[in-house]
């Protein structure tokens, strides 16, 4: 196993629109990342250089707001990442990433019940796995929430889940709670 949460790629794409006809490259980094505890997220930036130097300015969205630039230095390991890390070197998954785990297993009986029916051309409800954390307020109620996974600042971890699988396709409200 490999144990790999994110991948980046820093490319150079052939750029040929120079008013002045002149062939350039222009420095894209590619991001594929599970570091959010979810499905894999992926992220494109063009990255414009100092002409001196060389060196990053900045990096401008390629997916989306394309005026968006951000600057940021490369983060540290953050509480996600050293939750996750401890959890590997005793052999174990870091619990948010069940999260994912379940939304595969939900896509993947949608696609299994298709192939069993012969029905290629059907598609599964929108939303097949919607999940809120489950937190405990000052007042001792639980509240749910979206909060970035490995944010908890206790040792247990709740959520309210509504999966929509083949044998209930409006949806199932699970509550999974685990120990962080």
């Amino acid at each position: 196993k490999l144990r790999v949460d994110e991948i980046e790629i820093k490319m150079r794409v052939k750029d040929d629109s120079d008013a002045n006809n002149i062939v350039g490259f222009v420095p894209v980094r590619l991001i594929a990342s599970s570091s959010t505890g979810g499905w894999l997220t992926r992220e494109a930036y063009k990255e414009y250089l100092d002409p001196v130097t060389g060196q990053t300015q900045r990096y401008c969205n390629l997916v989306g707001d394309e005026s968006s630039s951000v600057l940021d230095p490369y983060p540290t390991s953050n509480a996600l990442q050293k939750k996750r890390s401890a959890a590997r070197r005793v052999g174990s998954t870091y619990a948010t990433d069940f999260l994912g785990l379940i939304e595969v297993a939900v896509i993947n009986s949608w696609q299994r019940y298709f192939d069993d029916c012969n029905a290629s051309n059907m598609t599964p409800p929108p939303s097949l796995f919607v999940f809120d954390e489950l937190v405990l307020a000052s007042d001792g109620e639980l509240v749910r929430t979206k909060r970035f996974p490995g944010q908890n600042r206790i040792g247990m971890l709740a959520w309210h889940t509504t999966l929509k699988t083949p044998q209930y396709p409006t949806g199932r409200d699970v509550v999974f709670i685990a120990n962080d």
